[in-house]
């Protein structure tokens, strides 16, 4: 998320962590790692896996790039208490593992949902607290204010990326009179100045736009600068209308879109159903996506990558 992270207190930051995550979380444990930069500290990824000593164990070598630059991590086991026991060995085991790297532990939580009424505990000093409701959260209100969709689980988000049924009809054709019409449909929807429904024959454009070569693709990809959250939405939407080597395109500017809006969840999801479905039809792995997917892996901030875009959008504009 790269933003100050500045919650009061441990009830604040449970009521935070499904806005982190992009999703509700049940039976897992999640890492919350941050970095200290300018004076406050900023939430630099969220990591989860399911309640495993063998996951647990492998963390830091499997998601290494992810701990690169981290100075504090919060541990967080949301899980019944049948499994709270197992679910501590994995903690003491993520964070024996992150002081190896120098990361200081800030506190180690236990809560039984996310959702429903309870406690959190303190695995360290057994102390206690209420869970608020995540939905009653400033900063899932914020989050949502900026578009973003806390889904119910992980697999209702990649739902978010099941194709259409009846997709656009593959074509081919030059971009050369469709550009201009498809950039300013496409950026009046993105800014909102339009809420027209997505008539397939956009796809179809923007389909064309995208595959004919990377400076027609790329054209359209710096019109979401501004407005990542639903540049990304719109992006999804129109992947989903495509199939082929279109389809696989759109999902990485997709991810980037992403990326940009902080959403890394989303991103991972959106390139690895690219590469699954690249893969199944036997067609290039968009280099793209392959650009987008190390810089994921590295754990560049989204702030950095956002910086970079808005360089390359000013430099395309026309000088007067």
């Amino acid at each position: 998320m790269n933003e100050p992270f500045t919650l009061k207190n441990n009830s604040e930051l449970l009521a935070a962590v499904p806005a982190a995550l992009g999703f509700t979380p049940e039976a897992s444990i999640i890492v919350l790692l941050l970095h200290d930069v300018d004076g406050h500290t900023e939430l630099r990824n969220s990591l989860r896996f399911n309640i495993s000593t063998e996951a647990a164990a492998g963390l830091t070598t499997t998601a290494a790039p992810a701990f690169r630059g981290i100075t504090h991590a919060i541990l967080i086991a949301v899980c019944g208490d049948w499994i709270a026991d197992h679910a501590a060995q994995a903690l003491d085991i993520v964070r024996d593992s992150l002081r190896a790297l120098d990361i200081t532990i800030m506190v180690r939580l236990h809560t039984r949902s996310f959702e429903q009424p309870g406690q959190w505990t303190d695995i360290d000093t057994g102390e206690r607290g209420p869970i608020l409701p995540f939905k009653d959260s400033p900063v899932t209100a914020d989050q949502v204010f900026r578009g973003r969709r806390i889904a119910a689980n992980r697999d209702e988000i990649i739902a978010e990326f099941t194709p259409a049924t009846n997709p656009v009809p593959i074509v081919t054709g030059d971009p050369v009179e469709i550009i201009v019409p498809t950039c300013e449909t496409i950026a009046a929807i993105i800014a909102g100045a339009t809420k027209a429904e997505l008539h397939p024959d956009l796809a179809t454009r923007t389909g064309i736009v995208i595959t004919h070569n990377v400076n027609t693709r790329d054209a359209l990809l710096l019109l979401c600068a501004d407005h990542p959250g639903p540049a990304a939405a719109l992006w999804t939407r129109l992947a989903n209308q495509l199939t082929g080597a279109a389809r696989l395109e759109a999902l990485t500017i997709a991810a980037i879109c992403y990326y940009l809006a902080s959403d890394t969840i989303r991103t991972g999801i959106a390139l690895d159903i690219a590469a699954d479905e690249a893969n199944a039809a036997h067609l290039d792995y968009p280099r793209l996506a392959v650009l987008v997917n190390a810089t994921l892996q590295a754990g560049v901030p989204p702030t950095k990558v956002h910086d970079l875009l808005a360089t390359i959008v000013d430099r395309a504009r026309p000088q007067h």
